[in-house]
């Protein structure tokens, strides 16, 4: 799936193998573990048959990733918006992909040429509105990151970095999945980065550990435990018909909820889907029937409130059906929000909240063969007042406007008493676009379009959840393309020589 990991374009250029980290082989596992799993696509092929064959598949079929141009494109492209939608309606989670560059560490520059880890976030956050502005209305579910890092950085840095993005997708779309490919183990650091952490990518022989793959890039199990298979994705590609039932035996021993397996090859494995009785047998694999549900979850209940944030837990659910409860399911105000791995004391703590708001939660509890309690209790509180006092961004000011991008800066809030100031928030027409660290005092916003007029201004919010007044505002005109090109988008129909163009005009 990680096309851009690899250093590759969407359609048209060539994959390029990573090396995994060599860790002790996973011998393999005699019985099959009782787990169940969804089959869980990397869509990159045109609105299409492809697409109607997944959402007549469902519900083994449980993920598709939409990609349009190695991201959301420049312009909502119609079909595009009609396989989501289709998808959505047929009970496929949708997940729009978004390169993280992994983050610039190595040298991976953003659309702008630039490879410092504030580009990449901004980067990011902006390709998260595109997906929603473009798709929301289509039924979009999420955001999938691909090219995450498999370490945690000083002071977990890179593992904290995609937890707030994380954070950026829920906190402003309630109900979004957010799924990261590392496409190679990752350590507990990542734990809370992602709803979904794709752990594998390679091909059959890496994943059975044959000796013509060489042994660095053999599958490596987690050194945790992340208890809920739900968690885990892997991707085996260059997988024969006759070679497919023991890939798909191997996932389930390896705790793979989700899973994806074809006989694509290098350079591009994703560009189609297998079809007869190959795919037959993949779909007859994913899923398990409802058997006998855990108890619900006891007297869920708030250990602790803040202005932004509350902590809630709950008593353990018991397993009826032999294959354990593995994870717990909130729903805030009706909608599943976070999912929490079972443990014998299960807590969550939810953060993003708004202040003085009063909210409703509730919990599921699942086990490993897919069943799904009853609700629990219904939990309702207020999260308390924000008493502290931001002072607003001062003396915003715009510079180095190009077509597509343009220069903010701005000078530091200061926040009251024993708090400090936690984020900004740019807007633009009102409407929030980036969250960024307190540590960040300007920055580039991208994605703008030639020639057009737009107004920005700052919001501040400390580590209580108080927000500044806005910060003066600022208006500008983006420069128009030279030679009356416009921002198109570089959809799969597209050739080669437009792809180009494309991207050069959405560079700028």
């Amino acid at each position: 799936m990680s096309k851009s990991r690899y250093g590759c374009w969407m359609w048209t250029t060539l994959f390029c193998l990573a090396a995994f980290t060599l860790a002790s082989p996973v011998q393999r596992v005699a019985a099959q573990a009782t787990i169940a799993q969804q089959v869980a696509v990397p869509a990159y092929f045109s609105p299409g048959h492809f697409w109607t064959q997944l959402d007549n598949s469902v519900p083994s079929v449980g993920i598709a990733v939409a990609n349009v141009d190695n991201g959301p494109g420049n312009l909502t492209d119609p079909n595009v918006a009609g396989a989501i939608q289709a998808a959505h309606n047929a009970g496929i989670k949708v997940l729009g992909y978004v390169n993280t560059g992994l983050l610039g560490t190595t040298g991976h520059l953003t659309r702008l040429g630039t490879s410092d880890m504030v580009s990449w976030e901004v980067q990011i956050e902006s390709d998260v509105n595109a997906w929603y502005s473009f798709y929301g209305s289509y039924g979009i579910d999420g955001i999938f990151l691909d090219q995450l890092q498999n370490v945690c950085g000083p002071n977990n840095v890179y593992a904290n970095v995609y937890t707030e993005m994380q954070n950026y997708v829920k906190q402003n779309h309630l109900g979004a999945w957010v799924a990261g490919n590392a496409g190679s183990p990752v350590p507990q650091c990542y734990q809370n980065a992602a709803d979904i952490l794709l752990t594998f990518e390679n091909t059959y022989a890496c994943y059975s550990h044959d000796s013509s793959c060489p042994q660095d890039q053999w599958y490596v199990d987690l050194d945790w435990n992340p208890v809920d298979p739900q968690k885990i994705w892997h991707l085996i590609y260059d997988t024969s018909e006759s070679q497919l039932a023991n890939a798909s035996s191997l996932s389930k021993q390896r705790n793979a909820g989700y899973f994806y397996i074809t006989s694509g090859i290098l350079p591009n494995p994703w560009d189609f889907l297998p079809t007869g009785s190959y795919w037959k047998t993949e779909v007859s694999v994913g899923g398990t029937l409802p058997n006998t549900p855990p108890t619900p979850p006891v007297t869920l209940d708030i250990v602790d409130v803040g202005a932004t944030w509350a902590t809630l837990n709950w008593g353990a659910s018991t397993d009826n059906s032999g294959s354990g409860v593995v994870g717990y399911d909130i729903y805030e105000n009706g909608v599943k929000t976070v999912s929490v791995a079972a443990s014998s004391n299960p807590q969550v703590t939810i953060m993003g909240l708004t202040p003085s708001t009063l909210y409703t939660f509730n919990a599921r509890a699942r086990d490993a063969a897919g069943d799904v309690s009853d609700f629990s209790n219904t939990l309702q509180f207020t999260t308390d007042v924000a008493n502290g006092s931001v002072s607003a961004p001062g003396n915003l000011t715009s510079t180095q406007i190009g077509a597509t991008s343009a220069a903010l800066s701005w000078t530091p809030s200061t926040a009251c008493c024993d708090y400090a100031i936690a984020y900004y928030d740019v807007y633009q027409e009102g409407t929030k676009i980036l969250t960024l660290d307190a540590k960040v005092t300007s920055v580039t916003v991208i994605g703008l379009t030639p020639g057009s007029n737009y107004t920005f201004t700052v919001q501040a919010r400390d580590t209580q959840g108080d927000i500044s007044p806005a910060s003066n505002s600022v208006s500008l005109t983006t420069n128009s393309l030279p030679g009356g090109l416009a921002n198109t988008n570089c959809t799969s129909r597209a050739r080669r020589h437009k792809a180009r163009a494309c991207r050069r005009s959405s560079q700028r």
